[in-house]
């Protein structure tokens, strides 16, 4: 472009010689024939001169005109300053493009390598098994509902593995341009490089008249046989789930039968398993949770003491704390109590409830103003505790203020219409109305 304007300002400052003119001329002066009369050769030179003086006019003419459209743009400059610009905006582009692609590839490699994924793979089945619709991908994919279901009633953030049907996982493949391996097939054999290659489990069912056996089979220890009936299956894949998940993540397993209320027993021994057993990872985890099973038996000095041995191993145990600050509170041990949720608070100052649990012990000891300002603050960093708005209502009831009492009733009335604080809140709201009518 400036190349362009440079040759441009030449054209402009250039001046044409003069003597060109005669360079165009068709018939030269010094032709007139010497026979020629003076007046006659006047005339013939009269007669040449006209087509100079009018060629030059012409000149000057063309080249005012070319003066003036070197004034003005030209549509090949206008295309010219165009394709330009777009050429810049091309390689801007594309190098955004690059750039995106480049860290979307990092993004997917470093959750491909880090992801602890186990693999289910399809199971063998009889012929006539399969006709009925129990293929080897549905009987897998059956048995991942169950896995789920698990999960989902363990209530756990902490899932570290993720179960997936291994066939899915080629719908989400990449083929590298220009190599003979795909992108994921790439990431697994960086992943068993080091060490770390994804896990499969797989099985087999077997039929004999009325009866069903699956055999799991994965590493280790995983290989289990189940019987029972085809009426029965997913009963029976839930017996796997089970099984699956003691090898892989006893600690979900573990969470899984305490929210089950009904298998205490089950619990201590995944516990019991989880401690033994490397890694260490879920140790203090399952020394606190069965800290909590001793305390719902009201073995408070055995729960104190797998509270301890948590704390021996993760002196920054945040749950552990709380906990053990329950413990002491059931046995009136309200300093003790305090000083754990002041502990708790330390490590986790906006812990919600370590703040209502703080509340609750005050409100025991009759100290209401104490106890609101817990309950307040637990609220401020869970806006959605009912059983805060609840706690308190019951302190302004002891305090005689009905008013007050019944709008955080309401407000917990509001947070869990449905549920057991809800249900208390209404009954707390209908026994204040019934004192006031009588007063």
């Amino acid at each position: 472009m400036l190349a362009m304007g440079k040759r441009n300002m030449a054209k402009k400052n250039s001046k044409q010689p003069s003597k060109k003119t005669s360079e165009i001329q068709t018939e030269p002066i010094a032709t007139a024939k010497p026979s020629i009369d003076d007046a006659g050769r006047e005339e013939k030179i009269q007669q040449v001169a006209l087509p100079e003086s009018s060629l030059n006019q012409a000149l000057q003419n063309l080249a005012e005109a070319l003066q003036n459209s070197r004034s003005q743009p030209e549509p090949r400059k206008r295309f010219a300053r165009f394709a330009e610009q777009f050429n810049t905006f091309r390689t801007i582009l594309t190098n955004l493009l690059l750039i995106s692609l480049t860290l979307i590839f990092i993004f997917i490699a470093y959750r491909e390598l880090t992801k602890d994924v186990v693999l289910i793979e399809p199971f063998e089945v009889p012929e006539e098994l399969g006709k009925k619709g129990y293929t080897g991908r549905a009987i897998a994919n059956r048995l991942i509902d169950q896995i789920d279901l698990i999960k989902t009633t363990a209530k756990t953030s902490l899932e570290r593995k993720q179960f997936i049907a291994e066939w899915s996982r080629t719908q989400l493949d990449v083929q590298v341009p220009g190599a003979a391996i795909s992108l994921r097939s790439f990431l697994e054999y960086i992943k068993e490089f080091w060490g770390n290659p994804p896990s499969r489990i797989g099985g087999e069912i077997f039929v004999q008249s009325d009866s069903l056996s699956i055999v799991v089979r994965g590493v280790g220890n995983l290989t289990k046989t189940i019987s029972g009936r085809l009426e029965n299956l997913d009963e029976m894949l839930r017996q796997a789930g089970l099984h699956i998940y003691k090898y892989t993540q006893p600690y979900t397993l573990a969470l899984y039968f305490y929210n089950k209320n009904d298998e205490k027993a089950s619990i201590i021994e995944v516990v019991e398993y989880i401690i033994s057993h490397e890694p260490p990872d879920d140790d203090v985890g399952a020394y606190n949770l069965w800290g909590i099973v001793l305390h719902d038996q009201l073995k408070y000095e055995e729960a104190i003491a797998k509270y301890k041995k948590a704390i021996e191993l993760d002196p920054k145990g945040i749950p552990v704390y709380g906990n053990w600050g329950n413990v002491l509170a059931d046995q009136r041990d309200y300093e003790g109590a305090i000083a754990k949720y002041k502990k708790l608070i330390d490590l986790d100052p906006k812990n919600a409830i370590a703040y209502f649990n703080w509340g609750t012990v005050l409100q025991e000891q009759k100290d209401y103003d104490g106890a609101i300002a817990k309950f307040e603050k637990a609220i401020e960093f869970d806006p959605r505790d009912a059983t805060a708005y609840f706690n308190w209502g019951k302190v302004l009831q002891e305090q005689k203020d009905y008013d007050g009492a019944i709008a955080k009733f309401e407000k917990a009335i509001e947070l869990d219409p449905n549920g057991e604080i809800g249900t208390s809140a209404r009954n707390s709201i209908n026994a204040m109305r019934k004192i006031s009518s009588k007063e």
